[in-house]
């Protein structure tokens, strides 16, 4: 499976809703991992195609005696890059919306993302892209059980909750896409913070098949394939590399 993939083959493609393929979206996996005395590697992805298994990615090295405010800003310049590469790869067509999913933010520290929003609204708007931006958060407290005459399991693959314990003010759900047969299961939450697609019927749904997508893994992932690519190349880029990936390395699946 990784040598197909690193040859360019598609492991695993989602029957994706005729709703979704009409809307044209970008898919966008931002993550960072810190590691000490080093620095942090920030590493964004974006889908280039329809059945979100193309992709382009970027990594940016701060420095830990650099201004952490470099983070709110290249995540914008990132999409802007992705737009141009999606309209290469698509008739020269923009996307029509982006779902950009940002790891290691909680919501306590939503505040601290102003400046970052600001930019990629200016981004979206000067490019008449309509866009989502939703908090991925793995590290839940909610654990979530289906009750029997046998007593209490784990739920199956496919949980969604989006109701009873979610934000009533925001578009906010829990899903668990995989199973687990050892220990309690933790869903993830996905939390849309900002943005204005209007995409509340189909988010869910989209996001669950995003995770059965991940070219790496015979199974479902935690969270969408772009997150944890977007995951692995943070961690990669702060632990090992300590530089900018080779131009070759910025495209494929």
């Amino acid at each position: 499976m990784q040598i197909n993939a690193k040859l360019g083959g598609i492991s695993y493609k989602a029957s994706i809703d005729k709703t979704v393929n009409e809307r044209k979206l970008m898919i966008v996996g931002v993550d960072s991992s810190h590691v000490k005395k080093k620095g942090t590697g920030v590493a964004m992805v974006a889908t280039i195609n329809d059945t979100f298994t193309d992709f382009y990615n970027k990594e940016d090295i701060i420095n830990e005696d650099n201004n952490k405010g470099q983070l709110q800003y290249c995540v914008s310049s990132f999409i802007e890059e992705a737009v141009e590469v999606y309209k290469k790869n698509n008739n020269n067509q923009k996307p029509k919306g982006i779902i950009i999913y940002r790891q290691g933010v909680s919501l306590e520290q939503k505040e601290y993302l102003k400046t970052e929003i600001q930019q990629i609204d200016m981004t979206c708007e000067t490019k008449g892209i309509l866009y989502y931006y939703i908090l991925v958060n793995t590290k839940t407290t909610f654990k979530f059980f289906e009750k029997s005459n046998k007593g209490f399991s784990n739920p199956g693959s496919g949980l969604l909750v989006i109701d009873g314990v979610t934000n009533r003010n925001f578009l906010e759900f829990y899903i668990q896409p995989q199973e687990v047969t050892q220990g309690s299961a933790t869903p993830t939450c996905f939390h849309v913070a900002y943005g204005n697609l209007d995409f509340p019927e189909m988010g869910p749904k989209l996001t669950y098949d995003l995770c059965h997508i991940y070219s790496n893994c015979q199974g479902t992932v935690r969270i969408p394939n772009v997150i944890k690519a977007a995951e692995k190349l943070s961690k990669m880029t702060a632990k090992y590399t300590q530089d900018k990936l080779h131009p070759n390395l910025s495209e494929g699946q």
